[in-house]
């Protein structure tokens, strides 16, 4: 498939588009270039219409990894938290959505919830609550992807990411205790199944490396893209 990775210059795309562009022809749409020089790329911004309609010229499924820059102590701002979750969302599905694209994939996060991992946060089923601007705009980014499937028939999922890690970092942070951290192979795992579905509307789906569902229940990943966590410590999880 002719996947269009918005912001796929950025760390989760730095994770995934390794193993993606094995079963996929990827162009990035970034401001600044992928370190895969392999990979196509489109130097241009998600809030720049134009970009965003000349870069999905051909574009079979989108992808998209756009966040805002946090300050320079690591604290996400309201003005490009707005900018890269809700704006950029909405540009890019509609530019999907005029380009023919079949389907889109947001790279959503479980910081929706100021705490993921309490009893309450069970399933999808639990409203988000995040207090936070980053994971109370990707949470308005989640319903900007609910509106084009509701009033466009634009199919999507929301990959709600936990903790992405390289998967030596992986292997590296396990030997120091359990956690819902998840491995670059099983996230793009994650992102391959969700392009391949076949799948009407829009739905949100908990990814995360909990393989023991102390923290999470994933069986809504096992049921709709027939994806669990592969990665335990000391065995290497396998993309495909």
């Amino acid at each position: 498939m002719k996947i269009l990775a918005i912001g796929g210059s950025g760390y989760v795309g730095g994770l995934i588009t390794p193993y993606l562009k094995t079963r996929h022809e990827i162009r990035i749409l970034d401001l600044k270039p992928p370190c895969d020089a392999d990979v196509e790329y489109v130097q241009g911004s998600v809030l720049a219409p134009n970009d965003v309609r000349g870069a999905m010229a051909g574009i079979e499924g989108l992808v998209y990894l756009a966040m805002g820059v946090p300050d320079k102590d690591g604290n996400h701002q309201d003005g490009p938290s707005f900018d890269a979750n809700v704006k950029g969302v909405h540009l890019a599905l509609s530019a999907a959505v005029t380009a023919g694209v079949r389907r889109a994939v947001y790279a959503s996060t479980m910081s929706v919830y100021n705490d993921w991992s309490k009893p309450a946060v069970q399933n999808e089923a639990t409203p988000p609550d995040a207090s936070g601007v980053y994971g109370f705009t990707k949470r308005l980014g989640e319903e900007v992807f609910e509106w084009f499937a509701r009033t466009r028939a634009f199919p999507s999922f929301a990959l709600r990411l936990c903790g992405p890690l390289s998967d030596e970092r992986w292997q590296a942070a396990s030997q120091h205790g359990y956690s819902g951290n998840t491995s670059a192979s099983d996230v793009a795992r994650a992102f391959h199944l969700a392009l391949e579905a076949d799948h009407k509307g829009f739905t949100a789906v908990h990814i995360t490396g909990d393989y023991e569902n102390r923290l999470t229940d994933l069986s809504r990943a096992k049921a709709v893209l027939g994806w669990e966590p592969l990665a335990r410590p000391g065995v290497v999880s396998r993309f495909l």
